[in-house]
């Protein structure tokens, strides 16, 4: 009887092991953008709501602490935006011109390969942005270190003197408080954006998407998770979520490899095999 239901249990975990497999081929092979977008302030990605008034992003903003943060973070929502603004062939597409900048706030010195890393972030956003006329790269020189945190003034007044963000209407993209893993880096980050969007007024109507930073068990649940995520509705109206197809995150698995070559130690290899930010982002709009 005991050997009758242990073999009726792993009957069972068979069919479920072989029905996931066929549903993660599925979602491989057919490779689209898929949003969950249950926002009531956040209608698309070419515009927000302001007070009844749709209006129209004049740039998109990610503000990085290291090179490679772009593809080990945020590459579900690059894969995003350069799908809806620069590869849609339907004439829903009326936003090609958009532009990308990127604000990476340290070269990635900490280890003495900081001219390295510059040029391998320049590398990767030009394999992950395919307009590269509307691709503009910043590299600031702030101390890269787990142990330090870098004034919002500080980054405000390298933002402003070096006039990186003129238009009115930014949306920025960036981590939130907790920065992943508690990173002080990518914190100040999201401080030095809170501190930006809380000086709105006629001229600076900025928004931002803040990267949420999830639980130790779910950022380490690698793809298990995503059938959940494609048939859910959120119940947050301010959130919204990204996902990778297999074919995105073979392709970001390359531009990791290959741009970012200096970093690709042994335990990349884990966090692209178990993290599940390479499958897929959710952010909050602010």
């Amino acid at each position: 009887m005991l050997i009758h239901k242990y073999c009726h249990n792993i009957y069972l975990f068979s069919i479920l092991i072989v029905a996931y497999s066929i549903f993660v081929c599925y979602y491989g092979l057919n490779r689209k953008v898929i949003v969950n977008n249950n926002s009531t302030q956040f209608n698309n990605i070419y515009s927000f709501n302001n007070n009844d008034n749709n209006t129209t992003v004049t740039s998109l903003n990610l503000i990085i602490a290291h090179p490679d943060d772009e593809v080990m973070f945020f590459n579900p929502i690059i894969n995003a935006l350069n799908y809806v603004y620069n590869e849609k062939t339907d004439n829903t597409n009326n936003h090609s011109d958009i532009i990308l900048r990127v604000v990476c706030l340290s070269n990635g010195n900490a280890d003495g390969l900081g001219d390295i890393r510059y040029h391998e972030l320049h590398n990767s956003l030009k394999a992950l942005w395919s307009n590269h006329d509307n691709l503009q790269v910043h590299v600031a020189n702030f101390t890269d270190s787990m142990e330090i945190y870098w004034d919002s003034s500080a980054i405000d007044q390298y933002i402003k003197s070096n006039n990186i963000i003129p238009d009115p209407n930014p949306l920025f993209i960036t981590f939130d408080e907790r920065g992943i893993s508690n990173h002080p880096n990518h914190i100040s980050c999201y401080n030095y954006v809170k501190h930006y969007i809380s000086t709105k007024n006629e001229k600076n109507n900025a928004h931002a998407l803040i990267l949420q930073s999830p639980s130790f068990a779910e950022k380490y649940s690698s793809i298990w998770k995503v059938p959940f995520i494609l048939f859910r509705t959120s119940a947050n109206a301010n959130t919204i979520t990204f996902v990778n197809s297999i074919h995105d995150w073979i392709f970001a698995l390359g531009v990791m490899s290959q741009k970012h070559y200096s970093q690709m130690v042994w335990f990349r290899f884990l966090w692209w095999t178990f993290s599940s930010l390479v499958f897929y982002n959710t952010f909050t709009y602010i």
